[in-house]
């Protein structure tokens, strides 16, 4: 994942928090509801990775 894919979600993040708590501040629930929960949902989300597997010898006894 890029680092401009991961701005872009953090800011969606941010966006959907802020926008759910100015829902509940302004009296309107159910959306304030939505906007928590699609931001909850976007930071529980699996982030795709790449994992690298490194194959370490083992000793042997030198005689």
């Amino acid at each position: 994942m890029s680092v401009f894919t991961m701005l872009i979600l953090l800011l969606a993040i941010v966006y959907c928090f802020a926008r759910g708590v100015a829902d509940f501040r302004a009296g309107r629930r159910y959306w304030g509801v939505i906007g928590v929960m699609l931001g909850l949902g976007l930071v529980v989300m699996p982030m795709p990775q790449q994992t690298m597997t490194i194959d370490i010898p083992a000793r042997t006894r030198a005689r």
